[in-house]
């Protein structure tokens, strides 16, 4: 059978030129393999094979869908990579700063009051109901009403904290787990919470505070 990992650097040249697809990386332009693989029946994931370098955390544009690199990279010889990639099936609004504007007011102690508005980005994410038990290989359902959201770990999710909201599926959730052992990846642990009078349920967008208008 022909493996394209025992191929030299010419031939896994040729092979991706033709045999390859055109995709995007963070918004470049690359080709890629990209094959199957029946890691888990649950998800659609894939195995990526690239000449550029690709690491754990990237998001891949494939055939009009999103994918979120979830392994770290392996270089192989003949400087090829390779790793697998999860399908992100949702979008998720997450806050990733506030602005505290002066709005003119005084406390009773004569402190200036604020207005905050609060900066939301949208993440293209994986969302699992079950968790993995290294030990025994075997999925572990998560307690109902609680989720797990994966994505990209990037400049702007420093901010996200314990107690951040977010609304998918019609409800609130709380962040009650940050997980960032995984290089390039973010992991929440999520529960179901209450609906805030500021929450904008439509549009899926979770607000602590009063926009500023």
């Amino acid at each position: 059978m022909f493996n394209i990992f025992e191929t030299g650097t010419d031939d896994i040249n040729y092979l991706i030129e033709n045999a390859g697809t055109n995709i995007l990386v963070n918004g470049n332009s690359t080709r890629a393999i990209i094959t199957n693989t029946p890691l888990n029946e649950f998800y659609d994931g894939k195995k990526i094979t690239t000449l550029s370098l690709i690491k754990r955390g990237d998001i891949v544009v494939y055939e009009n869908s999103k994918y979120l690199i979830t392994s770290e990279s392996d270089t192989i010889r003949n400087n090829k990579y390779k790793s697998i990639m999860r399908k992100c099936e949702f979008e998720i609004y997450i806050k990733i700063d506030e602005i505290k504007t002066p709005n003119g007011k005084y406390d009773y102690l004569g402190q200036p009051e604020y207005d905050t508005t609060e900066i939301h980005e949208l993440f293209p994410v994986i969302v699992d109901s079950q968790t993995f038990d290294v030990q025994n290989g075997q999925a572990i359902n998560m307690p109902i009403g609680t989720i797990l959201v994966s994505f990209q770990d990037n400049g702007n999710t420093n901010f996200i904290k314990l107690d951040h909201r977010f609304i998918k599926f019609g409800n609130p959730w709380k962040i009650v787990g940050i997980d960032r052992t995984k290089k390039g990846l973010v992991t929440l642990t999520a529960e179901i919470g209450q609906i805030s009078s500021y929450d904008d349920i439509e549009n899926e967008i979770a607000y602590d505070y009063e926009q500023v208008t």
